[in-house]
């Protein structure tokens, strides 16, 4: 399970580079905006572990890394809104603070309630879903940008944020 959620976050994470040429035309973007908004998601995984973790601990890491994963999911879907630098900038924020909650509640979550005899197992899978992330990624985008979304009226790009918050 907990690799399923990680797969979702590289696959959303990696997503703004495979609608960046629709999303720019549309909302009137530069490549730097593009860059920035790429960049700014990571503020999270700055901010969140430590404190997050303290989170998890407290009332515990099921219903925290649950409660993100909502978080996490209404994000995604609601950028598929964005309509200015500004508002694609406050997503990729909040994505960064969800994504960031989560992979790091996650890593907690494997070591502490693990063996130390299969943690290194469970480390090595939980990250082979990093390049599998990028072909489904990838695949999802393709298919979405060249249906011009599955929304009728609805921007590829946008379909594509959607889909990956549903």
């Amino acid at each position: 399970v907990v690799s399923i959620a990680w797969l979702c976050s590289y696959v959303d994470r990696s997503s703004l580079g495979y609608v960046a040429v629709p999303l720019s035309k549309d909302l009137g973007l530069s490549a730097t905006d593009i860059g920035f908004a790429a960049g700014v998601v990571f503020l999270g995984y700055i901010v969140v572990p430590v404190p997050g973790n303290l989170i998890a601990h407290r009332v515990g890491a099921r219903a925290w890394i649950t409660g993100l994963l909502l978080a996490w999911s209404l994000v995604t879907a609601a950028t598929a809104a964005v309509d200015s630098a500004a508002t694609l900038y406050l997503a990729r924020i909040l994505l960064g603070l969800a994504e960031g909650g989560t992979a790091s509640a996650i890593l907690l979550y494997l070591t502490a309630w693990l063996p130390r005899s299969q943690q290194s197992r469970a480390l090595s899978y939980f990250f082979l879903v990093i390049p599998v992330s990028g072909s489904i990624g990838a695949l999802l985008a393709g298919f979405l940008l060249s249906q011009d979304g599955l929304v009728p009226g609805l921007a590829g790009w946008r379909s594509v944020f959607l889909t990956e918050g549903i």
